[in-house]
């Protein structure tokens, strides 16, 4: 979502542990060597047990995913649709400056501020009068996930959409 692997590589920080699951269609971790330092699940057995533990097959369709991540260029299409969706988020916030604050993102990974709750939740419904699906976060927030393999025409058509959503609003 980001446009790199992993969102801390564009931080200045390195992490003791990294969950994932989604963008692979199976659940992970990685860890620091720092793991050693406390009685964690690597070193106690039973700690922590799982009925999705993985398999082969979860791994065969793990690494077609990645192959795909890789052969379809998504981590650079993310940065790329990423820097327009936050171009027109940026805009709308100029277009609509008493509504839309905070524009933010990282790829893909986008986010907009409203002023109240209750505007953020009405700017939900009109979007998905216009057959969008906006996500809210805490209090204010409108997150924006779209699809790794989204072109420029899909980003352009969003915009439009959450655009039309604040003119009722």
């Amino acid at each position: 979502m980001t446009g790199s692997w992993w969102a801390h590589q564009q931080l200045d920080v390195v992490p003791d542990i990294i969950c994932f699951a989604k963008k692979l269609q199976v659940g992970g971790i990685l860890v620091s060597a720092r793991v050693d330092d406390v009685d964690s699940v690597f070193k106690v057995p039973s700690r922590i047990s799982s009925t999705w533990g993985g398999s082969l097959v979860d791994m065969v369709r793990a690494t077609r995913i990645l192959e795909t991540i890789v052969s379809d260029k998504l981590l650079s299409n993310a940065t790329q649709r990423g820097l327009e969706l936050q171009s027109g988020l940026q805009a709308l916030a100029e277009r609509f400056p008493a509504l839309v604050r905070n524009v933010r993102g990282r790829g893909l990974m986008c986010a907009i501020d409203l002023p109240t709750p209750e505007e953020r939740t009405a700017l939900i419904r009109l979007a998905f009068a216009e057959h969008l699906l906006l996500l809210p976060s805490g209090t204010q927030t409108v997150r924006f996930r779209p699809f790794l393999n989204a072109k420029s025409e899909h980003v352009q058509e969003l915009l439009v959409r959450v655009a039309r959503a604040l003119e009722k609003l």
